[in-house]
């Protein structure tokens, strides 16, 4: 079964109404400011273990998000938000007995108790649980079940064995709410009431531990058009891909020539290095073909969905082979031949050509070929890194250079090392020993390598050479008698081959086997908010060890696409010129030598404007009050409320540009009350406590 890994990573499509809509919620924009109308809701289907979290409702009890052989759903919604209103609404007076599935309504913009239990009053009803926000759970919660994001409500449907079966986005109807919990969450208990979720309906395989069910992703073409991952009784292949990788080119130019008729199954290439149309359009025209359909990077959704399939990343290209009844089979990766994709679209794609059923015809688990050509890391040509010929060589010629994103760790942290057996025999004499003919290479900081081996009795010195090419190019690195050698001026990112020949009085022994390692940057930078303004966010980090510069990417939305800020230097960053009132999200890797280290942790912003300060009030006569206040930076006018109780109604009586405001009109000997707000395009401050004063008392004339 293919195990699935945590990531964090923001995807899906970028739609202007999602973007308005969640700037809407999370800056407090007020009901009926503006109008948005709904878009088609949206949905993803899953059979897969569900999540857990905690949740506090309104009467202070703690549930969870588990199914405990009850079915279950989560509606992760906002106060502020007229989706959810309407959403929440339509259930609560649906009529429906909800009694056979227990509902939970988590709010994720930090609403308190009081104004949750007002909505569950207004707009809810006892069927469902409400959970107001003590801490971030409630919003960690939804990011994960939505992927990142879009348009609220985002409902989670999970059935008794506690399997997450469906997550929507978007205002539903009490109809197909209902729909959706008997499809998702009563139906079959965990299977798909199609049949063809849960179980292995594919002839060719009959095992269903051999596979597992298949991943929903979309995809954007370079036509502009939508694909999505999912086989509708039609075979798929996914061939996650960067338009820098040498592999990448070379396992697509191998089906783009191959005159094998590719129509039994749909081939999608999604590029995964955030490549725009026009550089994905130019790869195709070189390397490919119209057998394949391309997608290009307009999100993260291309990276998301890479390191799924792939588990965490590898040695690209990943391959993903899917049968006609949505069942991901297998996943390759690093570069394959012809023959090899062929093989494995027979074997996985479209039944077993050998009559087996479909599994390891070697007896193994996995699938595994154990030593064949494309098996996984095996010492196998095309294996997974293990020190095999076409592993990630990270610089060397058709290698993947651009820093093998969720690179294979192999041997130790961040790093990349091992023994390549059998390899480059010199023209010596063979009759001197060799000893235990092997070089440990321990990649220990970004530019240094340790050796060491065994000792050779009766050797004189020990001679080693270095390539970064594992079959030529080895130059004399050392003549050394210790058992030990400090590599220290490798380049980062680069896997360096080491091979050694003991030296004797009058003789030389033959090499010994191939032995490499590569170096990294193994530290991951901590990402930390240092200061907002109203206009800027400013950044810090840790130092990364040999990191030189570190890239910077944030996103001014959370539907939004990664943008880049460039390379900088040091330890900090303002990002400048922003919007007031707007969240902006961030994300920074350490960079040395064109080589890109891991990504830090993701962290969000705000903008805002500073509250109204030191309001004064002062009678400037009989009939007019002088307000002053302390200036606003980034405020562009300042709005003025009075009433004649402290506690009574509010009421605006002006604007002013400026830090003070002359209020006319006025009884004389009244005292009047005030409050001031500030305002910059939508954003707007608090209102500052209430300050009351008496107008002067009119003269009494004799």
């Amino acid at each position: 079964m293919f195990q699935q890994k945590k990531r964090w990573v923001t995807g899906g499509v970028k739609r202007l109404l999602s973007c308005m809509l969640m700037v809407a919620m999370l800056f407090g924009m007020a009901p009926g400011a503006m109008e948005v109308k709904a878009e088609e809701p949206s949905l993803k289907e899953y059979n897969k273990p569900n999540p857990s979290y905690s949740f506090t409702t309104i009467d202070d009890q703690i549930v969870t998000s588990t199914a405990d052989g009850k079915p279950k759903v989560l509606i992760f919604f906002s106060t502020k938000c007229g989706y959810s209103r309407q959403t929440i609404s339509n259930i609560a007076n649906s009529g429906y007995d909800f009694s056979g599935v227990d509902i939970i309504a988590p709010e994720i913009n930090f609403a308190d108790k009081e104004a949750l239990t007002t909505f569950k009053t207004k707009y809810g009803s006892d069927a469902i649980t409400f959970s107001y926000s003590i801490d971030e759970e409630n919003r960690e919660a939804a990011w994960k079940y939505a992927e990142g994001g879009g348009t609220m409500p985002f409902i989670a449907y999970i059935d008794s064995s506690n399997q997450l079966r469906c997550v929507t986005k978007g205002a539903l109807s009490a109809e197909t709410f209902i729909a959706n919990i008997e499809k998702y969450c009563m139906a079959n208990s965990g299977g798909n009431t199609d049949g063809s979720t849960g179980g292995d309906n594919n002839s060719g395989n009959t095992d269903s531990s051999e596979s597992t069910s298949n991943l929903f992703y979309s995809f954007i073409t370079i036509d502009d058009q939508i694909v999505t991952s999912k086989a509708n009784g039609k075979p798929k292949v996914l061939i996650f891909f960067s338009t820098k990788c040498g592999y990448s080119r070379q396992t697509i130019s191998n089906i783009a020539n191959s005159k094998y008729d590719f129509s039994s199954v749909d081939i999608i290439a999604p590029e995964m290095n955030f490549a725009d149309k026009e550089a994905v359009t130019a790869f195709k025209n070189t390397y490919g073909s119209d057998a394949i359909t391309f997608s290009y990077s307009i999100d993260g959704e291309n990276y998301t969905a890479a390191m799924k399939y792939s588990e965490g990343g590898g040695t690209m290209p990943f391959i993903a082979y899917i049968d006609s009844n949505n069942r991901l089979q297998h996943v390759s990766t690093g570069p394959l031949t012809e023959e090899e994709i062929i093989d494995n679209i027979k074997k996985y794609c479209l039944g077993n050509t050998d009559g087996s059923t479909g599994g390891n015809n070697n007896g193994s688990t996995g699938g595994d070929n154990n030593g064949s050509t494309g098996g996984d890391n095996n010492g196998s040509s095309g294996g997974d890194n293990n020190g095999s010929t076409g592993g990630n060589n990270n610089g060397s010629t058709g290698g993947d250079n651009n820093g093998s994103i969720g690179g294979d760790n192999n041997s130790s942290p961040g790093a990349d090392s091992g023994v390549i057996e059998g390899s480059g025999n010199d023209n010596n004499d063979s009759s001197v020993s060799y000893g235990t003919r092997i070089i440990k290479v321990d990649p220990t900081t970004f530019n240094t390598m340790q050796l060491t081996w065994d000792a050779v009795p009766s050797a004189k010195s020990y001679e080693i050479f270095y390539s970064t090419s594992q079959n030529d190019g080895y130059k004399r690195l050392t003549n050394t008698k210790k058992t030990s050698y400090k590599f220290s001026k490798a380049k980062c990112g680069v896997t360096y081959y080491f091979q050694m020949r003991v030296c004797v009085k009058g003789a030389k022994s033959e090499f010994g086997p191939v032995s490499y390692g590569r170096t990294d940057l193994t530290g991951t930078p901590t990402l930390q908010v240092k200061k907002t303004t109203y206009n800027s966010v400013s950044l810090k980090w840790n130092k990364v060890p040999g990191a030189k510069k570190y890239e910077i990417y944030y996103m001014d939305s959370i539907n939004g696409g990664w943008q880049s800020l460039g390379l900088k230097g040091g330890t900090s960053f303002t990002h400048k010129k922003l919007v007031t009132g707007a969240t902006y999200y961030y994300q920074i890797r350490p960079v040395r030598d064109s080589f890109y280290g891991s990504w830090s942790n993701d962290i969000s912003a705000s903008t805002i404007l500073s509250d109204v300060a030191r309001l004064k009030v002062k009678a400037a006569s009989t009939d007019r009050m002088k307000l002053t206040w302390k200036k606003v930076k980034g405020a562009t006018q300042y709005v003025i409320l009075r009433s004649e109780q402290i506690d009574g109604t509010y009421e605006v009586i002006g604007h002013s540009p400026k830090a003070s405001y002359m209020d006319t009109g006025l009884q004389g000997g009244t005292t009047y009350f005030y409050k001031v707000y500030a305002v910059s395009g939508p954003y707007r401050t608090k209102e500052t406590a209430p300050v009351g004063q008496m107008t002067k008392i009119p003269k009494v004339k004799k």
